[in-house]
């Protein structure tokens, strides 16, 4: 019992690790005395903590008793009527930690068949118990509310059980679905989900949440919830908005309804296929990836004629297939999680003057440098400029041949959930940085780089671990030859998506 309430007592306080989380929650699963242990401790505490903010006894520290084995029963007259009222004090704490506590636990409001807990059947208007776990039939389910209003529904099928932390409300839903309406939570006590792979955090709102072993998904239809993952990937949520959390893989808040294409939208999508097709054409592309790929695709294909004889698909490692930039057309969610490596054939080593360019949509910025479309650390690279919302164009580095700069600077904010078109030429005295078709900055560089062995990746750079990009990138690609900046704007205003 002694390491059950020690392992209790690490979770409750949140500093149990990963492994004592695990063996917390297998327990709870598992061994029905530590569930009512865990239950009798959770009463105690939260009894005892509202106890204590009612009567302020934070500032009247109780009087400090001498043990029981120091008191002289014959001669220490005060003493024993201290005793006497220290045990009519307890006694009376104990009759009020029991009321309190009951009070503070849910109450059913509606029961659609039946549920029994330790042998006990419950019926509307019974109160559920902290810590312990509750398993609704196919044919059970459940409508419950807290003392503030908050109100949870379980449907059939569903297994949770609730507890408290530190004020708290916490839902451990191990599978199944619920409902929630929840009244506003003071900071510091929002209502807190947990399931096998997610955890979000509430503070007055509306919204659906199914979960299982696999992934938990959350609809929210009011306010705004943060979900994350268990390995600390987070978003928020919004009315109207859904996500999903899941093992290795980013939470992305979604729009729950697709929006009918405007003919308007159609007709930029048909825009941008013909030029793409043009680009395609051209004899000094080195790789063009269009993203034209069904969704769920394991490669990202070269579209450049000029070299599809050579190996210059990318591979899609663990990235997610989204809506991109127009109607029927797709894109990549990249993240810490996933990227495409396009391998490191000679071809990629472009010696002089090049082009490199791709369409992005930042997520968030969480890192400096983030790599959109990079070969390594030292050759040519579109990135986050260092921790700005800002891009920045390099060709080299600091101890190349590329003098007397070898990166340019951006300006523009991209940091702004729309479409930007980032381009960046190196036309053999000067690196010039386009955002959207227009030159955001340029400096003075001439010379050459020396190939390298790093492979080609987009939303990564395998020179530098851990700039992974977080967002969307539809489209990219490399040319051997300087774009002028007619050429530049053109691939915008064809490229160029309607948006607000």
């Amino acid at each position: 019992m002694e390491n059950d309430l020690k392992l209790i007592c690490r979770y409750q306080q949140g500093i149990a690790d990963e492994e004592e989380t695990q063996q917390f929650h297998h327990k709870m699963k598992t061994n029905e005395n530590f569930s009512l242990l865990y239950a009798d401790f959770l009463s105690d505490e939260l009894a005892l903590s509202n106890i204590l903010n009612e009567m302020s006894l934070e500032e009247n520290p109780p009087i400090e008793i001498e043990s029981i084995d120091t008191l002289r029963p014959a001669k220490s007259t005060p003493k024993l009527f201290l005793l006497v009222g220290a045990i009519a004090a307890m006694l009376l704490i104990s009759l009020m930690l029991f009321d309190q506590s009951h009070k503070n636990l849910p109450r059913i409001t509606e029961l659609k068949g039946s549920l029994k807990i330790n042998g006990k059947s419950l019926k509307k208007g019974s109160r559920l118990a902290l810590g312990q776990q509750i398993e609704l039939s196919k044919d059970t389910s459940l409508a419950m509310q807290y003392q503030d209003g908050s109100k949870v529904n379980f449907s059939a099928g569903s297994v949770f059980y609730l507890t408290d932390k530190q004020g708290s409300k916490y839902i451990q839903l191990e599978k199944g679905h619920l409902q929630a309406d929840v009244e506003p939570q003071l900071d510091g006590k929002q209502l807190v989900i947990e399931t096998p792979t997610s955890k979000s955090v509430i503070l007055g709102t509306s919204f659906d949440l199914n979960a299982d072993q696999k992934q938990a998904r959350l609809q929210v239809s009011e306010g705004s919830i943060t979900m994350s993952n268990r390995s600390g990937n987070e978003d928020l949520v919004k009315a109207g908005e859904f996500a999903i959390a899941r093992p290795r893989a980013p939470v992305i808040s979604l729009k729950s309804t697709k929006v009918k294409a405007s003919d308007k939208a159609q007709k930029a999508f048909l825009k941008w296929q013909d030029y793409s097709l043009k680009l395609r054409k051209d004899a000094d592309f080195v790789a063009y990836y269009d993203y034209q790929e069904k969704e769920g695709s394991k490669t990202l294909y070269n579209r450049a004629e000029a070299t599809q004889d050579l190996p210059l698909n990318g591979k899609v490692v663990t990235s997610l297939w989204l809506d991109g930039r127009f109607p029927g057309k797709k894109a990549i969610y990249y993240s810490r999680y996933g990227y495409v490596a396009c391998g490191n054939h000679k071809i990629f080593n472009v010696e002089g003057p090049l082009t490199v360019f791709s369409w992005i949509k930042v997520k968030k910025f969480y890192r400096a440098y983030q790599a959109i479309f990079s070969k390594g650390d030292n050759s040519w690279r579109i990135a986050r400029f260092h921790n700005t919302n800002s891009i920045e164009f390099a060709y080299g580095q600091r101890y190349s041949s590329i003098k007397p700069n070898f990166y340019v600077r951006g300006k523009r904010d991209v940091n702004d959930g729309k479409w930007h078109l980032v381009t960046g030429v190196f036309d053999g005295s000067k690196l010039k940085l386009y955002i959207d078709g227009t030159l955001d900055k340029e400096a003075e560089a001439s010379g050459f780089v020396k190939p390298n062995r790093h492979r080609v990746e987009i939303g990564a750079n395998q020179g530098a671990a851990g700039r992974d990009f977080e967002g969307w990138i539809d489209e990219a690609g490399l040319l051997r030859r300087a774009m002028s900046a007619e050429e530049v704007l053109e691939m915008y205003e064809a490229g160029k998506p309607l948006q607000d």
